[in-house]
């Protein structure tokens, strides 16, 4: 419980760094695209070191605003997506990461509550499903080695890659800034980038890092196992019973925040009867 709340309270603050929200719209003029969405599926994309399959490019409304969403495989199996706002881009690009195993692509801004040009539709927004397709907690693509890499650290690289070649393409010009933020696994994913790639981005924001990943997804999680079991092996919390726990956690622990908005900010800042 206190892992996971610390981890919740972690992404639910979260947001893009600084740099990124400073950058009004007078500073960074809006360009237009200078193609129609369609016929970037025709366009050479140089300084992608993988092949690259553009399987769509479509025109898609959000709120107000419109968008060309593209959609791509990277070899062997990474999948990404792009969306290139068709109104009003003031030369930023966004890269968004992934939670759990990840396995789906999602474009949402989640984490960036605050950072209006971002919620405005002003930045060129990119996922993938970091190199395989399933659930968030199915683990069985990890017994084919280059899908591992590909988890690891290659399709974010790679996705970066692609989406700067995008936004020459359609736009006509790069981009002036390029931003990655993560939360949990897109945490983790932000510190390889960091790490392994220093120059994809301009700024990182790594949220709640999953970053000890070996460590994490063994010792941490079959603990939490072992110490919820009884002497006979059953379970002694279930699922059912932990929105009444967190209650009572709620009622009894400072939030630290000062505000009672259902989130243990600090769960070291609560102390537990041995009795």
């Amino acid at each position: 419980m206190r892992l996971l709340s610390t981890l919740f309270a972690f992404c639910s603050l979260m947001v893009i760094s600084h740099n990124a929200c400073a950058h009004s719209a007078s500073s960074l003029p809006i360009v237009k695209p200078v193609m129609a969405c369609s016929q970037l599926v025709d366009q050479a994309l140089p300084g992608v070191e993988a092949k690259v399959s553009l399987t769509s490019a479509k025109v898609i409304t959000s709120g107000n605003q419109t968008f060309c969403q593209v959609k791509a495989v990277l070899s062997p199996e990474i999948g990404v997506e792009v969306a290139l706002p068709q109104q009003q881009w003031t030369q930023r690009i966004l890269q968004v990461g992934c939670g759990g195993l990840c396995g789906s692509i999602n474009l949402s801004l989640s984490n960036a509550n605050g950072c209006v040009p971002a919620i405005r539709g002003e930045f060129v927004v990119a996922a993938t499903n970091m190199g395989h397709a399933g659930s968030m907690m199915d683990a069985s693509w990890a017994l084919t080695p280059q899908k591992r890499i590909d988890f690891a650290y290659r399709a974010n690289h790679l996705t970066a890659q692609l989406t700067k070649a995008l936004t020459r393409a359609y736009y006509g010009q790069p981009q002036k800034y390029a931003y990655l933020m993560g939360c949990s696994d897109g945490g983790r994913e932000a510190l390889m980038e960091a790490q392994r790639y220093p120059d994809d981005f301009n700024g990182i924001s790594a949220g709640a890092p999953a970053a000890y990943f070996t460590v994490q997804n063994s010792f941490y999680h079959g603990w939490n196992v072992v110490a919820n079991q009884r002497a006979d092996g059953s379970a002694i919390l279930l699922k059912n019973r932990l929105a009444l726990l967190h209650q009572i956690v709620l009622a009894h622990c400072p939030t630290a925040s000062g505000v009672n908005d259902g989130v243990l900010a600090n769960p070291f800042a609560c102390h537990f009867s041995k009795n």
